[in-house]
């Protein structure tokens, strides 16, 4: 279903969205760090890590969550 590339970027995500770490998340980013360079890893948690914290901070704020158009906000 998902390359091993893939995968292992989803099991970054699910780590850093799913705290605290166990064992079997552990596991699964070291096998992420050896499908993926430095670099990509490090970019894929800054992603997942900036993701996260824009929706703590829309939940924590009460947000409306639904489309511009359901909000009565004009789409152009």
């Amino acid at each position: 279903m998902f390359t091993t590339q893939e995968a292992a970027i989803l099991a970054i995500a699910e780590a850093a969205t799913a705290l605290p770490l166990g064992h079997d998340a552990r596991a699964e980013l070291s096998s992420a760090r050896s499908v993926l360079d430095d670099e990509l890893f490090a970019a894929v948690e800054w992603v997942v890590i900036m993701i996260n914290t824009f929706s703590r901070v829309s939940i924590l704020s009460n947000h409306p969550v639904g489309s511009a158009a359901r909000m009565g906000r004009s789409v152009t």
